[in-house]
C-alpha cells in the first residue's frame, strides 16, 4: 500500500479544490492561509484506503488562550485536549468502509517561545516560558486510517464543537481518487457526506 507523501497530497489537494471550486490560488490563499478565531480547517485525503485527515485549530477555540500556559491550569488544559485529540472520539466512519484508526499525531504551536513546540506523546516534561505572548497558537492534528473498502466510505463526521465549543466553523474538504467534497461543518452539522 503507498500513502502519499504530504507535498504531492497538498498539492492533489489544491489542484482539485481549484477544479472543483473555480477559485484562483489568491482565493485559496485567503480563506485557507489565514488564523481565524472560531474557525477551523481540515484537508482530508482518500487514497488506496487510506485516509488523511490534517486537522488545524485555532488554541483559542480548543483552550480559549493562544498565550503561554501561565498556570497548571492552562498546562491542564492544552493537555486535556492534546488527549481528546489523541483518542478520536472527535471522528466516525460510516461502518461499511470498516475504518481504523492507525495513527494520530496530535501537537500545538506557538503556546511557548518555541516556534513548533511539541506536545507529542514522547513522555518529557516542556518547560514553558511566558515571557511573551504569541499572537497565534494553534492544534494541528494528523490522523491516518485504513479502510477495509474507502469506496464504501459514505460520511465522515468530525466532531470538534461538542467537546469544545469555541469552534463555530469547520470548513472540510475532502478529495478522492475520483471525487472532491467541500464542506463547512458547524455544531448542527457534523456529517461530511461523501456519495
Amino acid at each position: 500500500m503507498r500513502v502519499l507523501n504530504m507535498t504531492k497530497r497538498s498539492a492533489l489537494w489544491l489542484i482539485g479544490m481549484l477544479l472543483l471550486t473555480g477559485h484562483s490560488m489568491a482565493q485559496i490563499e485567503r480563506e485557507y492561509g489565514q488564523h481565524v478565531h472560531g474557525e477551523g480547517n481540515a484537508e482530508i485525503v482518500i487514497e488506496n484506503n487510506v485516509v488523511t485527515v490534517d486537522l488545524s485549530l485555532p488554541g483559542i477555540n480548543v483552550v480559549g488562550f493562544e498565550h503561554a500556559p501561565r498556570t497548571p491550569d492552562d498546562e491542564a488544559a492544552i493537555e486535556a485536549a492534546l488527549v481528546f485529540f489523541r483518542t478520536e472520539p472527535w471522528l466516525s466512519f460510516s461502518p461499511q468502509a470498516d475504518c481504523e484508526v492507525i495513527s494520530i499525531n496530535a501537537h500545538t504551536h506557538g503556546f511557548d517561545d518555541d516556534h513548533a513546540h511539541s506536545h507529542d506523546d514522547d513522555g518529557h516534561d516542556h518547560d514553558h516560558d511566558d515571557r511573551h505572548d504569541h499572537a497565534h497558537a494553534d492544534f494541528h492534528i494528523l490522523l491516518t486510517a485504513h479502510c477495509q473498502d474507502a469506496r464504501a466510505l459514505r460520511w465522515m463526521e468530525v466532531d470538534v464543537f461538542t467537546a469544545f465549543p469555541g469552534n463555530e466553523l469547520l470548513r472540510a474538504d475532502v478529495l478522492a481518487e475520483d471525487s472532491a467534497v467541500r464542506a463547512r461543518l458547524t455544531a448542527g452539522q457534523t456529517r461530511i457526506q461523501l456519495d
